[in-house]
């Protein structure tokens, strides 16, 4: 079998099952973020959503540093006894530092949003930090090593384990501080989990290791960085400008959902820089060319979410998390439309990053951070929450316009633009469709006019027959050439 068909087809099965583990995450996260919104409010949720953007904005930048090195490390070098060793020390000291950081500036980070109650759960969570790099050291390992279906096990463990947990505390009692005991038990269990399948010694790194993983992680520092920051600015913005801590908790609300998206972004980049990397390093670049363009146009079939989301709006807002957080209604739709955003430039980050240009995306990266600031700045005053969800969806969407440029430019992908306009034509379909049904049809009817709306759509532009759904299906099916690195166009 060729190279670059193996690969994609090692890459369909990987992902498919990752991707299976992490669906089955999203129902149980709605199921606690609706338990939660309902037990805490929106003030005591806006607290929990300030301490949690905070920390998992270290977290993801003190673990998004290292594993895209450690995947491309574990990638060429399968067989070396000390690079695991390594990569959890180096994850879990960077963690730890990052938490005592974080710890000592919890109270000047209370003061700066105006919640001086912030410091209790801040300092309780940060120490999810060390927890959480350790958890994703063995995430990329695994990863690297091809070992796909026991990486799939693991959110299924974080997620079950905190629900479990967070609903005990929570009914006991515990507020918050029982929504931060879960996250931590979840993140002990996810590690524990991950150490029956990869368990290196936790003494005997590598100097040469260690300097190696360093010197490849150090060119994604600053990307890291920024766009961790992009993930999380909106927020902070709001409640800095002036938000209520109530307002806060509506606006983490929408958020929850627009982050379900993540379970894409986590699934399917990693394992494409894994597969890409191999295919880059065999020769395959054509091929790794193709696979990367064929990998952008399912991520376009994702946008009619955003569209239901518009469309839904305050029914399905009140829905999800309780009458009193209707007002989230409004900021479903741009707060999706920005997480399919996110989602198009992970994946253009790693085929960069496997075709050898990991810091193509820094300046477009630091670039999102300043206009999301100047744009939130200008507009959270005048319309509020809705002005930092607009400002950060389009910010996201100009990002991801810049990455497609930057993947064809300097890896020669092939970007799928007609299929982009089908999937848009989509979404606005399933946005009127859905809107316009809520008055006749209850909450699900309506959802399912969208989403009839939007399948008719793509079937009658051709985006689901013949060789354009062939060409689309490709990464995920391999079986013969003209498959593997059919047409993207």
């Amino acid at each position: 079998m060729h190279a670059g068909q193996h690969r994609a087809r090692q890459l369909a099965r990987g992902t498919l099952s990752v991707m299976a583990a992490e669906a089955l995450a999203l129902p149980v996260a709605l199921l606690l973020a609706a338990f939660v919104t309902r037990r805490l409010g929106p003030s005591g949720y806006g607290l929990l959503a300030l301490a949690s953007s905070l920390v998992a904005w270290v977290e993801w930048t003190s673990s998004a540093v290292l594993s895209r090195a450690v995947i491309r490390e574990a990638s060429a070098r399968p067989d070396d006894p000390h690079l695991g060793t390594t990569a959890v020390q180096l994850n879990a000291v960077i963690g730890v530092v990052a938490a005592v950081i974080l710890w000592a500036a919890a109270p000047w980070l209370s003061s700066l949003t105006g919640e001086p109650a912030l410091t209790r759960p801040l300092r309780l969570l940060c120490w999810d930090i060390p927890l959480f790099t350790t958890a994703m050291a063995h995430r990329s390992l695994l990863v690297g090593s091809g070992a796909y279906q026991a990486r799939a096990v693991l959110p299924a463990v974080r997620w079950i384990g905190r629900l479990a947990v967070v609903v005990t505390f929570v009914s006991l009692g515990w507020s918050v501080e029982g929504v931060v005991i879960g996250t931590l038990a979840a993140s002990a269990a996810e590690v524990a989990v991950a150490r029956i399948w990869m368990h290196p010694p936790v003494f005997g790194a590598s100097g040469k290791i260690w300097r190696a993983l360093v010197a490849d992680a150090l060119p994604f520092l600053a990307l890291s960085i920024t766009l961790r920051l992009f993930d999380r600015i909106d927020l902070l913005l709001f409640k800095v400008l002036g938000g209520t801590t109530a307002q806060a908790g509506l606006y983490g609300a929408a958020q929850s959902l627009g982050w379900a998206l993540s379970i894409v972004s986590v699934a399917f980049p990693p394992l494409l820089l894994a597969t890409l990397t191999r295919l880059y390093a065999a020769g395959e670049t054509s091929g790794a060319a193709r696979l990367a363009g064929q990998s952008l146009r399912p991520v376009g079939w994702l946008l009619p979410i955003a569209g239901l989301a518009a469309g839904a709006g305050t029914p399905l807002a009140s829905w999800l998390f309780g009458s009193a957080f209707s007002g989230a209604g409004s900021l479903l739709g741009p707060l999706l439309l920005g997480g399919v955003a996110q989602v198009l430039m992970a994946v253009v980050i790693m085929t960069l990053t496997a075709a050898g240009h990991p810091n193509a995306f820094v300046r477009t990266g630091v670039g999102m951070v300043v206009l999301a600031t100047v744009f939130g700045v200008f507009a959270i005053p005048i319309f509020g929450a809705m002005g930092a969800a607009a400002a950060t969806s389009a910010t996201g969407c100009l990002g991801a316009v810049s990455g497609l440029w930057l993947a064809h430019r300097l890896a020669g992908v092939p970007i799928p633009i007609a299929s982009f306009v089908r999937a848009g034509a989509a979404t606005l379909a399933a946005a009127l469709a859905c809107y316009a049904s809520l008055s006749l049809l209850p909450l699900f009817g309506a959802l399912a006019a969208g989403g009839l709306a939007a399948i008719v759509v793509l079937a009658v532009s051709g985006e689901l027959g013949g060789p354009e759904l062939r060409a689309a299906l490709g990464v995920f099916d391999a079986r013969d050439t003209g498959t593997a690195v059919g047409d993207t166009g």
